[in-house]
């Protein structure tokens, strides 16, 4: 008869063949591997780099923004100043402009944002470009471009399509997302399928309800939802495993996330220099 530390040993030997979490940790299962460290650290600078950027988009939701054919055109607001000018029966321009030497609201996290962003859109389609002009949020700069479609919803705005955005010291982003933005300012990235890059390595991340509120929290940190994506497995086993990062209430806060590793139980992991960290 198979004694119990045989049996025991015989399962430890199995799941760590199957590329189980506790070999790609410290040893204890506590504690995240330095490069899974850094790798959670990379691609949650990047989505929230990606808040920023939709935070400079948040008059997007909060304009009288019908969509319909009829003339279209006026100046509005402050930090941004809307302009919207109907280019065409079908066409319209908008222009949410931060200034030259910036400004700051609550919708911007209190960060200074300078520049423009200039939204081109097609009333039938409901198809919209958006494009950056000397924009930079907290003194960095953002480039790229924007295609999406954009819908009015009852209490804000939704875009669905494909984004190619780099943001100055931290990285970029590109690929497809579902973006909401409220009334009452909050962000949510509903589904989306992107690359980003911190300029060394690069993560695939599917992302799933990330929701950032700026107006109450101060930053763009997601405060629920998900980002997954793939890690190189550092001991045997399969090539890569799956990390699974959950957003909480404390992240924005304190800067916490618990990260599963192949399924593994989430260990708490403090993100780095998050004010109440």
């Amino acid at each position: 008869m198979k004694t119990l530390p045989y049996l025991l040993c015989t399962a430890t030997c199995a799941v760590i063949l199957a590329g189980c979490p506790t070999q790609t940790t410290n040893g204890s299962g506590t504690e995240l591997t330095t490069a899974q460290k850094d790798a959670v650290t990379a691609v949650a600078a990047q989505l929230q780099a990606l808040g920023a950027v939709w935070g400079t988009c948040s008059e997007l939701a909060s304009t009288p923004l019908d969509l319909n054919p009829t003339s279209q055109n006026g100046t509005f607001g402050d930090c941004p100043a809307v302009t919207l000018v109907s280019t065409g029966p079908q066409t319209l321009a908008m222009k949410l402009d931060f200034g030259a030497t910036g400004c700051s609201s609550n919708a911007t996290a209190n960060q200074t944002v300078s520049g423009a962003v200039k939204i081109s859109m097609t009333r039938g389609t409901r198809t919209a470009s958006i494009e950056f002009e000397d924009l930079t949020v907290a003194g960095k700069a953002i480039t790229g471009t924007v295609s999406v479609t954009l819908d009015t919803l009852a209490n804000g705005v939704r875009l669905a399509g494909t984004c190619d955005i780099t943001t100055a010291q931290i990285g970029s982003a590109s690929g497809s997302l579902t973006v909401e933005i409220t009334k009452d300012g909050l962000i949510t990235l509903t589904t989306g399928d992107v690359t980003v890059s911190d300029g060394t390595t690069s993560y695939a991340v599917a992302l799933a309800n990330l929701v950032c509120d700026p107006l109450n929290n101060g930053n763009f940190l997601p405060e629920s939802g998900t980002a997954t994506f793939e890690v190189p497995n550092e001991g045997r086993g399969p090539a890569t495993l799956t990390v699974v990062v959950t957003f909480t209430s404390q992240t924005p806060v304190h800067g916490t996330v618990p990260v599963s590793i192949a399924g593994s139980q989430p260990v708490a992991y403090q993100l780095p220099g998050v004010i109440g960290g």
